[in-house]
């Protein structure tokens, strides 16, 4: 049926993506060159693809100008039991997509907590609890944050609309992101 093609798809994902999505491959930022070219559901679907085919995942919502993976998830925040809640992050399990949600806690700026020293820190110690952590940033040609992002996971998918951008800026961001040593993986 419907799903079974879709377990195909996924399984052509996840086998495409094994090169690179190696043991040590596990905390992977997206992005853009620009906001609404799709980053966030390209984030949401890949993380949800992998739960679906049995891999603990963790989605980290780290975009600092549009927050939007609960709302794209379809929850409400109010109705999240948060397991762990720390002075930096908070995480929660959404069961009915199979995966946890991470959310950063700031006070006062959200771009202080995205910007610190601290990321690195909290991403290394959550590795060891996740099969996949998937990062949705902010669009690396309009904000630095996501260059952040990116110096501390250990891959990019950088997400291109089509006929929306100029050549010249796509290339700008990558220029960008390979100038921070990210490995741009897709």
């Amino acid at each position: 049926g419907k799903l079974e093609g879709h377990r195909g798809q996924i399984t052509e994902v996840n086998y495409s993506f094994k090169i690179k999505l190696s043991d040590y491959k596990k905390v992977i930022a997206v992005t853009s060159t620009i906001a609404d070219e799709g980053k966030t559901t390209v984030c949401i679907n890949m993380a949800l693809s992998f739960a679906l085919i049995g891999k603990k995942v963790l989605l980290a919502d780290c975009d600092t100008n549009s927050s939007g993976v609960l709302k794209a998830l379809g929850v409400n925040e109010d109705e999240l039991d948060y397991s762990i809640v720390t002075d930096k992050y908070k995480i929660a399990y959404v069961d009915k997509h199979k995966i946890y949600v991470m959310k950063l806690v700031a006070d006062g700026d959200k771009k202080d907590a995205v910007n610190s020293d601290n990321l690195a820190t909290i991403f290394s110690s959550l590795k060891v609890n996740y099969d996949l952590i998937f990062v949705d940033t902010a669009a690396c040609g309009a904000d630095s944050d996501a260059l952040f992002v990116a110096q501390v996971s250990d891959g990019v998918l950088y997400v291109i609309l089509q006929d929306t951008v100029r050549i010249s800026k796509i290339q700008d961001g990558l220029d960008s992101l390979i100038s921070t040593d990210s490995e741009i993986l897709g």
